[in-house]
């Protein structure tokens, strides 16, 4: 919905009436029509059915059929000129709507908006105008250093060689063109920054022509300020004109006096010491920081001797602690070392018990585990595991806590049988090969009698048996 607050109530009374007469041009019909439905079934009698034989009963129910079929057609016909009127009626407050829509008032939102975009340009320029502004002063000073640093060199100028006046002419003169160039580049700037607020003023006048704009007094009132501030700004863009102007007249009025001094100056014909005189000038310069970096060390060296003596008289002047003789210590023999640790129970500072084959001391009172320490490192358990056949490792857990282990390989004689070829021997196997006892010396996969070092004949084979002799007459 609209707010329709702000049209005046003679509009609103006219667009009453109009709505009113239109409904009622619409209704007039249908009250004429519903005046003569009433009218017929007024004059229309009642019919008593039961004195009717039965034949004509038959007609009456169908008469009152037709009657209520064209009833019912007429009631169709009645709902649809509603239906018509209300889409009419609902026609006519579009209409309504849609010139409300046309005649309202633009929003407060766009002109807020608008006015907003305004003042932040306004501000944007004003910021720039203050930096410009500043800017304009750092080179009128740093003009004016010049000038005064130009009048310091013309009167404490001791020209002493034709090298050193032209090399102080030509500073001068970068110096004057450098200044020059700036002062060309601050003019563009500047020409830039009017160019812009001159820019920024038509598109604002521009902006206020195509403005139509409400007579609302909020609305006049920021747009007055606006116009003021513009006024303003135009009228500080003309003193920064101005000021420029006098800045450019200052900075010509300056490059003809230094060009007048610079024609006036007459350089005298002296010889070449330049060269001499700046070495003696570095030697002299060397000289100096040299003997002050001596006076700093001369400095320090006396306030530590200062600071030394004033320790030496606090020494002598403080007296000397006499010390005291402690507790005296006691016997080894009458230390009681516990057996056994009971963690159940609380032990006090310095108890001394065996524990997991060491020596613990309690470092402070003691709650289950807590404030005892090793101080004899002992074996608690010691467990034997092996390897392979010739090799075992020994694992040592330590009263503290610490595990140790040790693998040793011991090469043990081990008989492998019969030699077969294919396989790999190691060092302490024995086999048989040939009848006789061979010992491996090395890992080898070669024959016992192949010759080498990896095989040693143990034991030789021995010779044969003699046949056993048949004795006569003994049985087979």
């Amino acid at each position: 919905m609209r707010d329709v607050t702000g049209i005046p109530d003679a509009l609103l009374d006219v667009i009453a009436r109009v709505i009113r007469q239109h409904v009622q041009s619409c209704c007039a019909a249908l009250v004429t029509r519903l005046d003569a439905l009433e009218k017929l079934c007024a004059r229309e009698p009642v019919v008593n059915v039961t004195s009717f034989p039965v034949k004509d009963h038959s007609e009456t129910i169908e008469s009152l059929r037709r009657e209520q079929e064209q009833h019912t057609r007429e009631a169709g016909e009645d709902r649809r000129a509603i239906d018509r009127l209300q889409n009419s009626i609902d026609a006519l407050g579009e209409r309504v709507n849609e010139r409300f829509q046309a005649l309202t008032i633009p929003t407060v939102k766009d002109y807020s908006e608008t006015i907003e975009g305004l003042r932040r340009e306004q501000e944007q320029h004003a910021s720039g105008a203050v930096e410009d502004r500043r800017a304009i002063d750092r080179l009128q000073t740093g003009i004016d250093a010049l000038g005064e640093r130009v009048n310091e060199r013309f009167q404490a100028l001791t020209i002493p060689t034709v090298k050193d006046y032209s090399e102080a002419i030509e500073g001068l003169r970068r110096e004057h063109e450098q200044h020059a160039s700036g002062a060309a580049e601050d003019r563009r700037a500047i020409d830039r920054l009017q160019n812009g607020i001159d820019a920024l003023g038509e598109r604002v006048n521009e902006r206020f022509q195509a403005l139509t704009i409400p007579t609302v007094k909020d609305y006049s009132e920021a747009i007055e300020g606006l116009r003021r501030e513009q006024e303003q700004h135009a009228s500080g863009a003309v003193e920064d004109r101005r000021a420029i102007d006098r800045l450019q007249n200052g900075i010509d009025a300056l490059g003809e006096r230094v060009n007048e001094r610079f024609q006036a100056l007459t350089i005298p014909t002296v010889k070449d010491y330049s060269e001499a005189i700046e070495g003696l000038r570095r030697e002299h310069e060397q000289h100096a920081s040299g003997a002050a970096e001596d006076r700093r060390a001369l400095d320090r060296l006396q306030h530590s001797f200062a600071a030394l003596g004033e320790r030496l008289k606090t020494l002598e002047t403080c007296e000397m602690p006499i010390p005291k003789d402690g507790e005296p210590g006691r016997d080894a023999f009458e230390i009681d070392v516990l057996p056994v640790i009971d963690f159940g129970r609380d032990y006090p500072r310095g108890t001394l018990a065996q524990h997991q084959g060491g020596i613990w001391r309690a470092h402070a009172n003691t709650h289950g585990g807590h404030g005892w320490s090793c101080v004899v490192d002992g074996i608690a358990s010691t467990h034997v595991s092996m390897e392979s056949e010739r090799s075992f490792t020994v694992h040592i857990e330590r009263a503290s806590g610490a595990h140790e282990s040790a693998s040793f390989a011991v090469p043990v004689m081990i008989y492998r049988g019969v030699y077969r070829g294919g396989e790999t021997y190691r060092r302490g196997d024995v086999v048989t090969w040939a009848g006789s006892l061979w010992h491996c010396n090395a890992t080898t996969d070669t024959k016992p009698d192949a010759g080498g070092d990896a095989w040693t004949l143990a034991a030789k084979r021995g010779r044969d048996g003699k046949d056993r002799m048949r004795v006569v007459g003994e049985a087979a």
